[in-house]
């Protein structure tokens, strides 16, 4: 039995003062200090099966003396010999305080669907968003101005926001109250600001991205037998296509995202940086829950039948049997998930289910 016992943490760490801080089972330190941003080209140049921690990161090892330092938490949930049929109760035994322990960086929202972040960034280019009053409850739709002239008014569902660094150019996908048209209502794109119709169902609802000034989209094609091919396009040409199982009640893609440099497609325990499939890069059988932590990757990853983890330049000493993730309903409830600051996740290890975050909070 963990020592901690339910909803306590498995031990403690020492701070630098010596004394205990609660809540935390162990924590990785930044063996390094130096200020290079990881650039996630670079993770992907040629690195060989067995490749070396570097190689794996994409940076020297004088480039990763800064790693920031990451921490750990795993909270026992409950044995695995009384978790039949109640795995999809996990987040309600959850105490409000571990949930509220890290509340401020598990709900920051990033700038692709954020109106706030968005706005901000728009300035940059001339153009802003006008709120417009809204029934209590309902996200307010907005008005895209460019000065004070309106390009497009009434806008709801803004999101997929980026800024390609490469060319400078924007986008960002949005609904149109005022042009609603059936079955699927009025959908737009506005790349540079300039509005033009959109398809959503028809990249299986994922926004594009920005590569280079021209647009990345996502598409799926039936394969037969219950398999479905994924591709990604840059303009009219193929940079992408691999093969998973047909997503009957949602799509077959975890993420797919851009930070503007780099682009990530993740599906069915399959990650992709910039066209290259990191599970043959790396001779891993699963790889998922991938994440850019303030310019450093961690993810999960499977090597003689355990989950482990892998973060900056390094597998950190952690393993688990078995980590919850799927698709529909439970399973993508309970699927890893994470941001730009954390990831959590529900993992077991001898005998017990665990909710575990991990996080650089800054």
């Amino acid at each position: 039995m963990p020592s901690g016992g339910r909803h306590e943490p498995v031990s403690k760490m020492v701070g630098s003062s010596g004394s205990e801080t609660r809540g935390v089972s162990r924590v990785y330190m930044r063996p390094f200090t130096s200020s290079a941003v990881l650039s996630l080209a670079l993770l992907v140049s040629a690195a060989p099966t067995t490749a070396t921690a570097a190689e794996r990161t994409g940076c020297a090892a004088s480039d990763i003396r800064d790693l920031p330092e990451l921490v750990v938490e795993e909270y026992p949930l409950v044995r695995c010999s009384d978790d039949s049929q109640t795995s999809v109760r996990f987040p309600e035994w959850l105490p409000d305080s571990i949930e509220k322990r890290r509340r401020r960086w598990r709900w920051d929202s990033p700038l692709s669907c954020n109106l706030d972040k968005i706005d901000s960034a728009l300035a940059r280019f001339g153009y802003r968003l006008r709120r417009r009053q809204s029934r209590l409850g309902s996200v307010p739709p907005c008005d895209l101005l460019k000065g004070d002239s309106v390009i497009m008014a009434r806008l709801t569902d803004i999101g997929g926001f980026m800024v390609d660094q490469h060319s400078g150019r924007f986008l960002f996908t949005a609904s149109g109250v005022d042009h609603m048209e059936p079955p699927y209502g009025s959908y737009w794109l506005f790349l540079d600001g300039n509005p033009q119709p959109w398809e959503p169902w028809a990249h299986d609802y994922w926004p594009p991205l920005l590569l280079d000034g021209s647009l990345v989209t996502f598409e799926t094609e039936a394969e037969g037998g219950g398999h479905e091919r994924v591709i990604v396009k840059q303009g009219s040409q193929v940079i992408y296509a691999g093969s998973t199982r047909w997503g009957v009640c949602c799509s077959p893609i975890d993420r797919l995202e851009s930070d503007g440099v780099n682009w990530v497609l993740e599906y069915a325990d399959t990650v992709v940086v910039n066209g290259v499939n990191l599970n043959r890069q790396l001779g891993h059988d699963a790889v998922f829950c991938y994440r850019i932590l303030h310019g450093w990757p961690l993810y999960l990853f499977t090597r003689d039948n355990k989950v482990r983890m892998f973060y900056g330049s390094a597998e950190l000493p952690y393993s688990y049997d078995d980590v919850k993730r799927g698709w529909g309903c439970e399973a993508e409830l309970l699927s890893p998930d994470g941001n730009d600051h954390m990831v959590w996740f529900y993992a077991r290890r001898d005998g017990w289910w665990y909710y575990v975050e991990a996080g650089v909070y800054k």
